[in-house]
């Protein structure tokens, strides 16, 4: 009954962390997802990378916003049970060539690798006739994997849907192959918007191509590992 308790305590405060910090769409995401952990958790923390976009000349941030949110957390020897990592993307002015764009996730921490199964991705769009944002596709397996990288497609509701408001997110967790207690991981997000037909992603380590043409946007940001530190 009391780890049932301090379940549901720490639940509380995970999600609390998150209404505090992550847009609308990703409070829903935080709601649905519930993380599993291998040991008591004593600590975890949650902060948003903001759309400090390191533009590629093409996708201006007043059209497209990028914003990564991080939760860590830790076993009761303090060692890193998990990363938990949601990357939204959110078009503030609906482009015109809707189709599928590419969305790449790296990191440059070779002792973190991708969770089995904990990857989903949802697109939606503001529907006029319903007066209210839908769920538009929903899959559970990325579209690339690597030892360090993951991508996956973001489905942008087509010509005859007359969208607004499309916006997604692809949600995954990292865990440690080894007891870690220090150090940091860099995180590299790509986005890719499709201009002519179809885009191709290709994830070799650290490094990310899209193949066909497109515009895109890109992100870093480093996460100090240790536990209480950002």
């Amino acid at each position: 009954m009391e780890r049932n308790i301090n379940k549901l305590f720490l639940k509380s405060i995970i999600v609390a962390l998150v209404l505090t910090m992550i847009s609308p769409l990703s409070i829903v995401v935080a709601l649905e997802d519930e993380i599993v952990y291998d040991q008591p958790v004593v600590f975890s923390e949650t902060y948003e990378i903001v759309e400090n976009v390191n533009q590629r000349g093409q996708i201006s941030t007043s059209k497209l916003r990028l914003t990564v949110s991080v939760i860590k957390a830790y076993k009761s020897d303090s060692s890193l049970s998990n990363v938990s990592i949601q990357y939204n993307y959110k078009w503030l002015s609906e482009p015109l060539y809707r189709w599928s764009d590419g969305l790449t996730m790296t990191w440059d921490n070779s002792n973190l690798r991708f969770k089995d199964g904990s990857f989903t991705k949802k697109d939606y769009y503001f529907n006029d006739v319903l007066k209210k944002q839908v769920l538009f596709t929903h899959e559970k397996t990325p579209s690339e994997l690597s030892s360090q990288g993951i991508g996956w497609y973001a489905d942008l509701a087509g010509w005859h849907l007359t969208p607004k408001n499309s916006e997604g997110y692809g949600h995954f967790l990292l865990v440690p192959k080894k007891t870690i207690k220090t150090g940091s991981i860099q995180l590299y997000a790509n986005y890719a918007h499709a201009l002519a037909g179809g885009i191709g992603i290709s994830i070799k380590g650290v490094s990310v191509s899209f193949a066909g043409s497109h515009d895109k946007q890109a992100t870093s940001k480093t996460i100090n590992l240790q536990r209480g530190k950002v």
